[in-house]
């Protein structure tokens, strides 16, 4: 699993926390260490309906968390379940 976010965000700071908890391993990509991070990240998210109603609400769409298959998740719990039942 692909973890999308920054660590300018306190709600991506405490996912990799709970993850870290729960012995899940991830990969995270901070898309504010570069600007080419970050426009990777306006690209992805740019071309995902997944991140419509963040960018409605005025949101950046994160953490984002990317599931080998392709599903898109936005909620740490979501991730850890997905991932205990895979």
């Amino acid at each position: 699993m692909k973890i999308l976010g920054t660590n300018l965000c306190s709600e991506c700071q405490n996912a990799k926390i709970e993850l870290q908890l729960a012995g899940i391993k991830y990969e995270y990509t901070n898309f504010t260490d570069s600007i080419e991070a970050l426009k990777e990240f306006i690209r992805f998210r740019d071309t995902h309906k997944e991140f419509d109603t963040a960018k409605i609400n005025g949101k950046i769409g994160v953490p984002c968390f990317v599931f080998e298959d392709g599903e898109i998740v936005f909620n740490v719990e979501d991730a850890i379940q997905k991932l205990k039942h895979s």
